[in-house]
């Protein structure tokens, strides 16, 4: 979100800088090598070649154990060139409408290219339900996959997806303590603890600027963050910030906004960046009370100056990082 360097985190630190900038210059030259030899094969995109560097320094480093977030997901990921025998478990959190134009129009298409991460005799664990589920089961089964769901009572007053996401996260430590080989005690005793931890851009709140910045860019994390918004702060003066990339803004603000909600609407630094008035436009047509502004730090001014007991930013992880520079908050 503020620079390259947060993709890289060896030892719970981002990657020293230096340290980083030499790897890059490596593997560089390696993959022009590659591309003037394979010319067939086209040229490796960003997120491929940042994933050879991630897969240079964890090595260079000797890490014990690497966590790898996929790109856009699954069967065709750059992360998934790893073989079953250096695999513990993958992950699937939950399955919503996102790219579209890369992994199918249906949950069904969208589960299948996720599921591309489950190995064969490995471990797989999920959040997903409904037809997403039955996809990843199936392939799971064909896979002779172990999987293991977690499932959440709808009823449950705490439920939100950082509830959501730290259970999987702890149902996948439970696997990898099990397996790996160390002194250490790897039990985490106290599960509490990780309720408390912030994590920059999901639920980030602010104190002392009485902000909330939320990286929810697609319709079912816009769902999650208003029944979060409901729970926590429900009969509070809100101002929101809004802006999106290239994505499904209308059902997005279908799930997010209330009725009379007051919305800034501005467009994250990005050529995908969706325009303020289309956003306003919409939001207006839902009886919201919409305005554009030329750029986020216009739009955070005036929200400060207008009576309110919490200001949201959301919409794009993009908006998110500039936010924090313009808040203060600077990379180490």
């Amino acid at each position: 979100m503020i620079s390259i360097n947060e993709r890289f985190v060896i030892n719970e630190k981002f990657v020293n800088k230096v340290l980083l900038k030499k790897t890059i210059r490596a593997v560089k030259a390696k993959i022009k090598q590659f591309e003037l030899k394979n010319k067939h094969l086209g040229k490796l995109t960003e997120f491929e070649t940042l994933t050879v560097i991630a897969f240079v320094l964890f090595a260079k480093q000797k890490v014990d154990i690497a966590f790898l977030e996929v790109g856009l997901g699954g069967r065709l990921d750059a992360t998934n060139v790893i073989n079953t025998k250096n695999l513990i478990c993958s992950v699937i959190t939950n399955i919503s409408y996102d790219h579209m134009q890369h992994l199918g129009s249906t949950l069904e298409k969208i589960a299948y290219e996720k599921a591309g991460i489950i190995k064969e005799n490995n471990n797989i664990i999920t959040g997903t339900e409904g037809r997403a589920l039955s996809v990843i089961k199936q392939i799971a089964t064909n896979l002779k996959a172990n999987l293991k769901t977690v499932s959440f009572s709808k009823s449950s007053s705490i439920l939100n997806y950082r509830n959501k996401n730290i259970t999987i996260a702890l149902k996948a430590w439970d696997i990898i303590s099990s397996q790996i080989k160390t002194q250490r005690n790897n039990k985490i005793e106290n599960k509490n603890f990780l309720s408390k931890l912030q994590f920059p851009g999901r639920l980030q709140l602010i104190q002392n600027h009485k902000m909330l910045l939320d990286g929810a860019h697609n319709p079912a994390a816009a769902c999650e963050l208003r029944q979060f918004i409901h729970q926590e702060y429900k009969n509070k003066k809100i101002v929101y910030i809004f802006g999106m990339l290239d994505k499904d803004y209308k059902q997005f603000i279908d799930n997010l906004f209330p009725k009379q909600s007051t919305v800034f609407c501005t467009k994250p630094k990005s050529f995908r960046a969706t325009e303020p008035f289309l956003l306003s436009k919409y939001l207006i047509k839902k009886r919201c009370n919409a305005t554009c502004y030329a750029n986020l730090k216009s739009a955070l001014y005036k929200a400060k100056d207008i009576p309110h007991d919490l200001i949201i930013i959301t919409g794009s992880l993009y908006l998110i990082g500039e936010s924090l520079k313009i808040l203060g908050f600077v990379q180490k």
